[in-house]
């Protein structure tokens, strides 16, 4: 087994009886997970044959739903030699292979009224394989479930998130399990993981205004309900994920890319909208040009014109910043107002008229939002790129400012997929979560300390943190500005890496991310390599766990390559800067392990 690999099994038989009988299959939403874990999985088809024929070179193989309920469990065996020879097994909610698990359990405790209804909480324990997941901000938080739960029960296996029932009540069940089998892992959830998190990400959908505020809106979609929103509900299952694959050294491509040949700690992600407020996109675009900062600006129509003339959008471009489209379906309209595709097309063509080109990454005033997936196609029909609307609060109030949150559970960039009608497929249009909003200040008042809080978590987790404030208050408001400058001052003060970002630089990114390749490992004593293919002009950054031992030497097709060792999440990782192309990377370890 010296080549990594992962793989999940796909059973497309059950994918597609489940949408001819009008169901998702949330399975599907397993592509996603890896995908924000920046790693390159194949999938197989669920037939004995085909499951035996990748256990030789497979480090880590993920098992789903499958429609034959006796496929694993004749494989038992032939697996749990597989994992006892160092591979890593992960089952999502999988039947049939609770001996290997380590687990009892037959009931089913059932979701109630619906797919977007929470079904319990699972707390983190404080193993191994947990460590550096949970929050630290909110330690109490338990974490959501939202899909049936298999009543399970360890025997052999030592928990790792304990089942509480939806009321609250505590409950003699495991959610999350983990086995050690020789020189490898078995890991069990006993939910639905890739429902959870599409649930988490995309919400329900928008069709009443659930929560009472007049309009139909994103924080419509919201599933978390009054639980802590400065939680990373579904960052922390994915972290949870990354810990149980680097049981074994594994390549993961990081969030970021590489600011000045290095690995950033963060990266941060400037925006704001215009409201039509004359006058303050040039000052707040040369505010933002004086501090060396990126910043992209949503240009809103009011009655079919934008209060931003050529010239002062071509001076914003000349500052290196990105302007793009705020939809407004709140002027003018009764509400709740549903907006249609023509509404949305008929805005999007009024911007490419006025600034000759196409909004990429766009925001809706008030964060307005219909249906489930359906604007998301809209937008990209319309040639955008992103949306930037999963507001981080509930509401009311209508506009929750100084606050971060993240009310979808996490702060990286998503995809949108569709329903059962169109074969739950993935949409090529993500979303980039609000997280940070008006930080720092009410009305006159500062609140360094709330930057503070936001910089310090995302440099813990090394988020995608969106900081959104608008042109208006940063050309009228002193501390506004402040709070910008806070910002930047606490990063120099904690000696903090940091990527700068546009709304659209990252929608990029993380599109160049995803058609990256990092793979084909190969582990000899004191020795790791493995091949990369990196489609960004900047190159991109490559994590590797190490265990205890740390990196003294990396190179790049034989030339010298930037990295840095890290311990995080209870263990050793080495960064390593691969450079756009491809690369043959080869990692020198340490002789000995580290302290």
């Amino acid at each position: 087994m010296d080549t990594a690999s992962i793989y999940y099994v796909d059973d497309r038989g059950l994918h597609n009886a489940l949408n001819d009988r009008g169901r998702n299959f949330w399975y599907a939403y397993v592509e996603e997970i890896f995908d924000q874990l920046g790693i390159r999985a194949a999938s197989i088809e669920p037939t004995r044959q085909g499951i035996e024929e990748i256990l030789a070179r497979a480090s880590c193989l993920v098992l789903g739903p499958v429609t034959d309920p006796a496929l694993f469990p004749t494989m038992a065996p032939a697996l749990q030699e597989w994992v006892a020879r160092g591979g890593i097994l992960i089952g999502f909610g999988c039947e049939g292979l609770d001996a290997l698990f380590g687990v009892d359990g037959n009931a089913m405790i059932r979701q109630p009224m619906g797919d977007f209804a929470l079904n319990g909480f699972f707390d983190v324990q404080h193993v191994a394989v947990a460590a550096g997941v949970h929050s630290y901000l909110h330690p109490g938080q338990r974490l959501l479930i939202f899909s049936d739960v298999r009543a399970v029960t360890p025997n052999a296996a030592t928990v790792v998130g304990r089942y509480g029932y939806a009321n609250g009540r505590p409950s003699p069940f495991a959610a999350v399990t983990a086995r050690p089998i020789g020189s490898g892992w078995a890991f069990y959830f006993a939910f639905d993981v890739p429902k959870t998190l599409w649930v988490l990400h995309q919400g329900r959908p928008v069709d009443a205004d659930y929560d009472g505020d007049g309009y139909f809106r994103a924080s419509d979609a919201r599933v978390i309900g009054h639980n802590e929103e400065e939680v990373l509900y579904a960052d922390e299952i994915l972290f949870l994920i990354q810990n149980m694959i680097a049981r074994r050294p594994q390549p993961f491509i990081f969030a970021c890319p590489p600011v000045e040949d290095a690995p950033p700690h963060m990266l941060l992600f400037w925006g704001g909208d215009d409201e039509a407020r004359a006058g303050s996109q040039v000052l707040a675009s040369d505010f933002m040009a004086a501090r060396n900062l990126p910043y992209h600006l949503n240009i809103m129509p009011e009655k079919g014109e934008f209060r931003l003339s050529a010239s002062e959008a071509e001076h914003i471009r000349s500052n290196n910043h990105e302007l793009s489209l705020h939809y407004n379906f709140i002027t003018g309209r009764t509400h709740p107002y549903a907006f249609t595709q023509a509404d949305m097309a008929e805005q999007a063509e009024a911007f490419l008229r006025a600034f000759g080109r196409r909004a990429e990454c766009t925001v809706n005033h008030w964060v307005t939002w219909v249906g489930w997936a359906e604007p998301a196609k809209w937008m990209a029909a319309c040639g955008g790129t992103a949306d930037n609307g999963r507001i981080h609060s509930a509401t009311p109030p209508l506009n929750p400012a100084n606050q971060i949150g993240f009310s979808f559970g996490s702060a990286f960039p998503f995809s949108f997929y569709d329903d059962w009608r169109n074969g739950n497929a993935r949409i090529d249009f993500i979303e980039e979560p609000i997280t940070a909003y008006e930080m720092g200040y009410r009305q006159e008042e500062n609140d360094f300390a709330m930057v503070h809080r936001a910089m310090d978590l995302a440099a813990h987790y090394h988020l995608t943190m969106n900081l959104f404030y608008h042109p208006p208050n940063i050309a009228y408001r002193a501390s506004c500005r402040a709070a910008i400058d806070e910002a930047l001052s606490y990063i120099r003060r904690r000696g903090l890496r940091v990527k700068h970002a546009g709304n659209d630089e990252l929608a990029r990114w993380w599109k160049q991310r995803r058609a990256s390749w990092a793979g084909d490992l190969c582990c000899e004593a004191g020795r790791i390599q493995f091949s990369t293919r990196t489609e960004h002009r900047d190159g991109m950054i490559v994590k590797i766990p190490s265990q205890s031992r740390t990196a003294a030497a990396c190179r790049c097709s034989g030339r010298h390559a930037a990295f840095e060792n890290r311990f995080e999440f209870g263990q050793n990782w080495v960064y390593v800067v691969a450079p756009e192309g491809e690369c043959a990377v080869s990692i020198e370890l340490s002789q000995r392990d580290s302290p």
